[in-house]
């Protein structure tokens, strides 16, 4: 399961105030949201030496987040579903060992991780702009105005941008599925160019992460048969194995996603089906 120490400690957090009678399940707000996400984080630390506290805070609030370390949390609350095929690889990983990996790279190629570093950051501002752009076609009468920026002009200054536009990309997918303005080809048309950004996105991701060493022989052969049905496939996390995601495009053919799922399942991966930007943590 991703991230599933983060939900581990925040069920024994909760577990620890329910018993203390310092919490009532019946009421929950955004403070009690706070304290449990603060608790998981620091118990992370215990597990991965210095967690970027993605995890804690997806498993408490929910929704999608535009997260950056050190900066406050942003909520990318989603009214369409937007469906994302996971694989497992089934390979252990040590995310601080992954990381001090990455580190020595930095202390070897300051200028050249830098980079990387920032293009992934632009990666994910774009990514999440074009999930709002997305969500905004499904559920309202806006009409999307808006571009995908050219974040490939120049490579290395355009790393930065990358993550943006891919936060972007998701905002106008979002927004063509709540349009009521453009007939329901134009409509579509718009919402596959969309889904094409994403992929694009996730393609740049990924390589730049390939470049820093922390992919797996696994993790590239899982990307390799999503590749070969028509998909597009990122690690997750810190890489070196764990799961891999990939965006499942409005119009995919069903057929072609079962035969992916065979496959994968055929060469020993678990797969799993799933929408992006759940409730978080609930009581009942």
């Amino acid at each position: 399961m991703v991230g599933i120490a983060a939900v581990f400690y925040q069920y024994v957090r909760y577990k620890t105030l329910k018993d203390k009678k310092e919490y009532n399940p019946k009421v929950i707000n955004k403070r009690d949201l706070d304290l449990i996400s603060r608790w998981a984080f620091s118990a992370e630390k215990i597990l991965h030496g210095t967690p970027s506290g993605l995890d804690n805070t997806i498993c408490t609030f929910g929704s999608m987040v535009e997260f950056r370390k050190n900066s406050s949390i942003k909520l990318i609350e989603l009214k369409s579903k937007l469906r994302v095929l996971l694989i497992n690889s089934k390979v252990p990983k040590d995310t601080k060992a992954l990381v001090d990996k990455v580190l020595i790279l930095k202390q070897n190629y300051p200028a050249v991780v830098d980079n990387i570093l920032v293009a992934m950051e632009h990666i994910s501002c774009t990514a999440a702009q074009e999930l709002l752009k997305l969500d905004e076609m499904y559920c309202s009468e806006r009409l999307l105005k808006q571009n995908y920026p050219a974040v490939v002009d120049n490579i290395l200054v355009a790393m930065e941008n990358i993550s943006c536009t891919a936060a972007q990309e998701l905002l106008k997918l979002d927004e063509m599925y709540c349009s009521e303005r453009l007939t329901s080809e134009e409509r579509e048309r718009r919402i596959g160019d969309i889904y094409k950004r994403l992929e694009d996105l996730v393609d740049f991701n990924q390589n730049l992460l390939r470049s820093l060493q922390v992919s797996h022989p696994s993790l590239e052969k899982i990307c390799s048969i999503l590749a070969d049905g028509g998909l597009h496939g990122k690690l997750t996390g810190a890489g070196g194995g764990g799961y891999v995601f990939a965006i499942i495009p409005a119009a995919f053919n069903e057929m072609n996603l079962k035969d992916i799922i065979e496959k994968l399942n055929g060469h020993g991966f678990d797969t799993d089906l799933t929408d992006l930007g759940g409730p978080g943590l609930v009581f009942t």
